[in-house]
């Protein structure tokens, strides 16, 4: 029972870290920054730290493949080949 009640301390704590990191990025990303909004395209997309949202992804690679960022501008030609 204790072991138990430390690995869902630990599950609690971990979800509360995943969330400021994806505030913090989210805050860069709103700032222009491109890895920023590739990184949060790829949270999106794919659902980590957030429920999984392709029209959000779509946005957030736009702008950072409107910079030119080329991880971005390969996944979102992926989401538009794939017909999403």
């Amino acid at each position: 029972l204790v072991h138990l009640l430390h690995i869902t301390m630990l599950l609690l704590l971990l979800s509360q870290l995943g969330h400021q990191l994806l505030s913090a990025h989210t805050r860069a990303a709103e700032q222009g920054l491109a890895q920023a909004q590739f990184s949060l395209g790829v949270c999106c997309e794919h659902g980590r730290g957030t429920e999984s949202d392709i029209a959000q992804a779509l946005v957030w690679y736009t702008r950072a493949a409107e910079q030119g960022h080329a991880a971005a501008q390969c996944n979102l030609g992926t989401l538009y080949a794939n017909g999403t």
